[in-house]
C-alpha cells in the first residue's frame, strides 16, 4: 500500500517543480518591465487585496462541489476542496488536460463512472464560464472597449455562448439523452443559475482584488474595468491551451482590459506580481489541504475491511 502514496507524493513534488519553473521564467520578464517605471506603492490596499484573492481561491472549489451534490456525489466537502486544489496546479502543464485527471482518478477511486465524473467536470465549466459571460455583458454595457484584444474577443463569445446556453441547458440535454437512449437525469435550470450566480460571487471579489491591487501598485484601473479584467483574463488563459497556465497571456489581457493603453507595460509587470502571490496561494492551499485525501483513503480502506 506504500508504492501508490510514494508516486503520488512524487508526482505532487514534480508537479511543485513544474509551477515554479514555469513562475521562475515568467517573474523575470515582469522584473524587467517592472524596472522601468516609477512605482508608488500602497501597502494596505495590496494586503488587503492579497486577502481577497485568498478568499476568492478558497471558495472557488464550493461551486464544483455544489454541482457534485447535484449529481449524486456524497464524498465530504474537505475531499473534494482538497482534490480541487491539488488538480488546479496541473494546468501548468500544457494541454490542461492534468487540470481534470486528479478529479477523475479520485472519483473513480471511489466507484463513480467517469461519465459521471466528466459531467461535473463540464457543468463546472460551462457555469463558471456563464458568469463570465454576465460579468462581461455588464461591463460591456458601461464600457464597450474592452474587447480591443482578440483573445479577448474570443473569451468574450465563448463566455456569451455559455451564458445562452443556460436556458436550453435542461430542454437540450432531455433530446440528447433520448436521441442517445441514455438514462441520464438533466440539470435543473435553478440549479444552473444558483452555480452560476456563485461563481459571479467569486468573480466579483476576485474583480476587486485586481483593482485594490492595481490601485496599490499605483495604476489608475477602473472599478469595473477590473471586474471584467479578472474573468476574462482567466478564460483567455485557459482558452489558449498550450500555454502552462496561461501565464503572460492572462497578464497581458487583464492589463489591455483594465488599464489605459500608456499603462500596458507596468501593468502587465503589476498583474504578474499578482500572480505570483495568486500561485503562492493555490500552492498553498494544496499543500494545507493534500492530507486530507491520505486521511480520508485510510478511513475508506479501514471501512472496507470491517
Amino acid at each position: 500500500m506504500k508504492r501508490p502514496v510514494f508516486w503520488i507524493r512524487l508526482g505532487f513534488i514534480i508537479l511543485l517543480l513544474i509551477v515554479g519553473r514555469h513562475l521562475w521564467l515568467a517573474g523575470g520578464q515582469w522584473l524587467e518591465s517592472a524596472r522601468e517605471y516609477p512605482w508608488k506603492l500602497n501597502p494596505l490596499l495590496l494586503t488587503v487585496s492579497s486577502l481577497l484573492l485568498l478568499l476568492g481561491l478558497f471558495v472557488s472549489p464550493e461551486g464544483w462541489v455544489m454541482v457534485c451534490r447535484e449529481r449524486g456525489i456524497a464524498l465530504s466537502r474537505r475531499e473534494l476542496y482538497a482534490v480541487w486544489f491539488g488538480s488546479q496546479l496541473g494546468r501548468f502543464i500544457p494541454g490542461k488536460v492534468w487540470l481534470f485527471a486528479g478529479r477523475i482518478g479520485l472519483l473513480k477511486a471511489r466507484g463513480y463512472s467517469v461519465t459521471k465524473t466528466a459531467a461535473t467536470l463540464v457543468l463546472e465549466l460551462l457555469f463558471s464560464t456563464a458568469a463570465v459571460g454576465f460579468m462581461a455583458l455588464f461591463v460591456g454595457v458601461f464600457h464597450p472597449g474592452i474587447a480591443e484584444s482578440p483573445t479577448v474577443r474570443w473569451a468574450i463569445a465563448a463566455a456569451g455562448v455559455a451564458a445562452a446556453l443556460l436556458p436550453f441547458l435542461s430542454p437540450l440535454q432531455r433530446l440528447v439523452f433520448k436521441i442517445k437512449k441514455v438514462s441520464f437525469r438533466p440539470v435543473p435550470l435553478g440549479h444552473a443559475l444558483l452555480v452560476t450566480l456563485f461563481y459571479i460571487g467569486t468573480w466579483v471579489v476576485r474583480g476587486t482584488a485586481m483593482w485594490m491591487w492595481f490601485q496599490g501598485m499605483g495604476l489608475d484601473a477602473g472599478p469595473l474595468e477590473c471586474m471584467a479584467a479578472a474573468p476574462l483574463s482567466w478564460l483567455a488563459g485557459y482558452i489558449v491551451v498550450l500555454v502552462p497556465g496561461g501565464l503572460g497571456v492572462r497578464e497581458a489581457a487583464a492589463a489591455l482590459i483594465a488599464l489605459p493603453v500608456a499603462l500596458l507595460a507596468p501593468g502587465v509587470a503589476a498583474a504578474g506580481g499578482q500572480r505570483i502571490i495568486m500561485t503562492v496561494w493555490e500552492v498553498s492551499l494544496a499543500v494545507f489541504t493534500a492530507g486530507t485525501l491520505k486521511k480520508a483513503k485510510r478511513e475508506a480502506l479501514d471501512e472496507e475491511t470491517r
